[in-house]
């Protein structure tokens, strides 16, 4: 703004998590919102920093289960909501980090710690020639198929808890593999309960972008709709949380495509078949949603 001789401006962006009730108000049925969660917003952006992002307390607890948030975001403390004498509702500054996807010659790479957390990360220019060393021992571990600078690699994640159905899919994109004449290998991996396929999405779609040089557009998660503790409809949300980039493919014995379609706004009917389902049709479709030719 200085730089264009314009006057200076000062903002509060504050967001929280919470439930809004919704109400139609005036001759020409405005939308109104209200509830607690409007009121605690309210009351921590005149608190909060000028000219910085803040979240409530209960945004922050969710936020911290996802990985992308402390790879991408510095957090600290910067005030606090006195509900009542021993009732206090935290406030958090949130700042972008310094290598937070600004330019490409700072992407990050993950450091994983075991297997089933990511717990920091590097930027290209720290890792040096570590980062080589380990991109050469990823190299070495490639199959036959995946050493072939024609063949496009893309990660299928299926879900169903019905082992059949999985061994039965699982198969058909071996078949696929195993074709010298197909350009595309699938690397699969499987899980007949949603909860371990959430964990493993969480702890290890950034391995997905750079270990593997797969990236975002390339993953499709399969589900099933009807499962237990969790349902594909359900599962679809989460994942979409962690990245919307994913794609989805439900496969459902259940009639309901249009019940479906409702319930997810976007869904198209490419996203959706229903089972028995031919194996040309299904590796159509898998290609079609990933962008193979």
């Amino acid at each position: 703004m200085s730089k264009e001789n314009l006057p200076l401006f000062s903002y509060r962006i504050t967001i929280d998590l919470g439930v809004l009730d919704f109400a139609l108000t005036g001759s020409y049925n405005q939308i109104d919102i209200f509830g607690s969660v409007i009121n605690i917003c309210s009351k921590l952006n005149s608190i909060s920093i000028p000219n910085k992002l803040s979240i409530g307390e209960n945004f922050y607890k969710l936020l911290i289960s996802f990985p992308t948030f402390f790879e991408k975001y510095d957090h600290a403390i910067s005030g606090e909501y006195k509900i009542s004498e021993h009732n206090r509702y935290l406030l958090y500054t949130i700042t972008r980090t310094k290598n937070n996807y600004l330019n490409k010659s700072t992407k990050q790479l993950p450091i994983l710690s075991g297997e089933k957390n990511i717990t920091n990360f590097q930027s290209i220019e720290e890792v040096g020639k570590e980062g080589e060393q380990g991109e050469e021992k990823e190299k070495l571990k490639l199959t036959e198929n995946e050493k072939n600078s024609s063949s496009i690699r893309k990660k299928i994640i299926i879900v169903d808890d019905d082992k059949d159905i999985i061994l039965t899919f699982k198969a058909m994109l071996e078949n696929n593999n195993k074709d010298k004449n197909k350009n595309v290998n699938y690397d699969i991996t499987t899980f007949t309960e949603p909860e371990l396929a959430i964990q493993y999405l969480k702890s290890k779609i950034y391995s997905f972008n750079y270990n593997q040089n797969i990236d975002d557009n390339n993953i499709l998660v399969i589900l099933d709709i009807r499962m237990k503790k969790i349902n594909g409809i359900q599962l679809y949300k989460q994942i979409k949380s962690l990245d919307p980039t994913i794609k989805i493919l439900f496969v459902t014995a259940l009639d309901i495509l249009e019940e479906l379609k409702s319930m997810i706004p976007g869904l198209t009917d490419d996203q959706i078949k229903k089972k028995p389902v031919e194996e040309k049709v299904l590796l159509k479709t898998i290609n079609d949603l990933l962008l193979v030719n």
